[in-house]
């Protein structure tokens, strides 16, 4: 089965598209989504949270956040928030749906093995389809072995082309797994 992995600069539609597709398929789906945090109007990091529980699981006094800003704007991942808090939320949609959202992957998991083998393992099952927001930096080891993997099907979106994009991740989508014609 190939997996569907959006890519693309911030901003650009990649979780609407998600949305979108979720809906349009009427998906039943698990899996995590990535939120930012504010204190005020400052950006404090960001938590991972259950994708259908829509409230964080994580403590955001900042022993949970899976990244946090430094008071010099430097963005500092936390590896057990992925270990811990990000395993456990795909391991309970894996025993509960055939379709798992991860939006966003990025670069705060490189050193989050767990989490990474797990994401992998993910994409390698043939009765899962997973459907993957993906940060478009380059070079980074672990997003690079998503990015090509054999079983993804990879699209890149950018803001000018957003809608076109998601016709054709729809219309993959629905050739593919629903045996639709487009």
């Amino acid at each position: 089965m190939k997996n569907i992995v959006i890519t693309g600069p911030i901003g650009c539609g990649k979780t609407t598209a998600i949305k979108k597709l979720i809906q349009a398929c009427s998906l039943k789906v698990g899996g995590f989504r990535t939120v930012p945090v504010f204190e005020g109007k400052r950006r404090r990091g960001f938590v991972i949270e259950d994708y259908l529980a829509g409230s964080p699981l994580l403590d955001h006094r900042g022993t949970g956040m899976i990244g946090e800003f430094t008071d010099q704007n430097r963005l500092v991942a936390n590896t057990a928030a992925f270990e811990t808090q990000g395993v456990g939320i795909i391991e309970k949609a894996l025993k509960n749906h055939a379709v798992l959202v991860f939006d966003e992957v990025g670069f705060l998991e490189r050193e989050a093995r767990a989490f990474q083998n797990l994401v992998m393992t993910c994409l390698e099952r043939e009765d899962l389809l997973v459907i993957m927001a993906l940060k478009q930096r380059e070079g980074e080891f672990f997003l690079d072995r998503i990015r090509h993997h054999e079983k993804t099907e990879l699209f890149t979106m950018t803001p000018d082309d957003r809608d076109e994009v998601f016709e054709d991740i729809l219309a993959f989508c629905k050739r593919r797994y629903f045996n639709e014609k487009s």
